[in-house]
This record gives structure tokens, C-alpha cells and sequence, in this order.
């Protein structure tokens, strides 16, 4: 059978975590697990802030050509469009909430908490 046995895995993850459940070696991991956090979740907010921007833009053009249908602007290019525009701007909607990062907590006290584990 292909790949790694459930037995070398655990053991492997178990010696990476024995290391953790010193209070010095979990600061220092946790310092840059934070720090790298900090740097994956500001990417994630300018890639967020270029998806509202994109549908800004929609839910503008969407309101214009809708005030034209209003003040008698009436043709059937712009329900064209009208109707175009909806299925883009519910897209970029779907991409927006897709673009969403989940958030990722690490408790405070992961080595007490590995030692109680481990008794």
C-alpha cells in the first residue's frame, strides 16, 4: 500500500508535538505561527478589499441603468445589460464570501493542556 502508515504518522506528529509541551518552545512557535498569521491574513484583506471594490462597481452600474429604466430610458439593450450585470454581480458576491479566510485560534496554554492529555 502507498503512502505513509497511520502508526509512522502519529508517532512523528507525536515527537513534533513532545517538543511544543515545553512552555519556552510553544512561545517561540506560537511568536511565529502569529506573525506569519498576520501576514497571511493582511494578503487576504487587500485580495477581500479588490472583491468588494469589484462589486462596488457592479452595484453602481447596476444602479445606473436602473435610474435610466426609471426616467423613461426604457430599451431592450439595457435589460440586456441589466440582466448581465445581475449574474455578475452575483458572482462577484459568490467570490467575495469565497475569498473569506476561515480564522485559526491556537489556545494559550497548548503545553498544559498536552500534558493533561499525555497523563
Amino acid at each position: 500500500m502507498r503512502g505513509l502508515k497511520e502508526q509512522d504518522a502519529a508517532f512523528s506528529i507525536l515527537s513534533c508535538l513532545i517538543g511544543l509541551a515545553q512552555d519556552k518552545a510553544y512561545t517561540e512557535f506560537r511568536e511565529k505561527f502569529l506573525a506569519r498569521k498576520n501576514v497571511v491574513e493582511k494578503e487576504h484583506t487587500d485580495l477581500l478589499r479588490l472583491h468588494s471594490q469589484a462589486v462596488r462597481q457592479l452595484e453602481t452600474r447596476l444602479a445606473n441603468l436602473l435610474k435610466a429604466v426609471e426616467d423613461g430610458d426604457y430599451s431592450a439593450p439595457i435589460v440586456a445589460q441589466l440582466n448581465m450585470l445581475d449574474v455578475d454581480l452575483t458572482q462577484a458576491r459568490a467570490n467575495r464570501d469565497a475569498a473569506a479566510p476561515k480564522p485559526i485560534t491556537l489556545p494559550q496554554d497548548l503545553p498544559a493542556l498536552y500534558r493533561g492529555a499525555c497523563r
